[in-house]
């Protein structure tokens, strides 16, 4: 990552207050953040961007599409498909984990049951970690 340049999170995350939590809590350790709600919205965000550095993930969105369908998308990218991905949902089975897991996300928290610093904790660690 290029000095003085912040690290872009595309957060997506069908709740609106959750989402600005979220948001806060990423702008507040260095972050800039875009957000969607909607499969589109991030597919957008996708095609116009130059660097997303991570992706954050919902499972359920506010449209038809999941974001295993946006998961899907990405690893299909030439662009965008080593692009690393954390998935914190509250409701999926062992099965749609299953899936995430195989189209190769960094990792996946239970949202009733992770807390947001330690989630944002573990992507600081991620995404400004130097690479030996």
């Amino acid at each position: 990552m290029k000095e003085g340049k912040k690290p872009i999170i595309l957060l997506t995350e069908d709740e609106l207050s959750l989402q600005e939590v979220i948001m806060d809590c990423l702008l507040s350790v260095g972050f800039e953040v875009l957000c969607a709600r909607s499969y589109d919205e991030a597919i957008m965000y996708l095609g116009q961007a130059h660097s997303i550095s991570f992706l954050w993930l919902d499972h359920y969105l506010i449209d038809e599409k999941t974001g295993l369908d946006i998961l899907s998308y990405v690893r299909a990218s030439d662009k965008w498909s080593n692009l690393s991905v954390f998935v914190v949902s509250n409701t999926f089975n062992p099965e749609v984990k299953a899936e995430y897991l195989n189209l190769g996300i960094h990792q996946h928290y239970d949202k009733a049951a992770s807390r947001l610093d330690l989630i944002v904790n573990d992507l600081q660690k991620l995404v400004f970690s130097p690479v030996i």
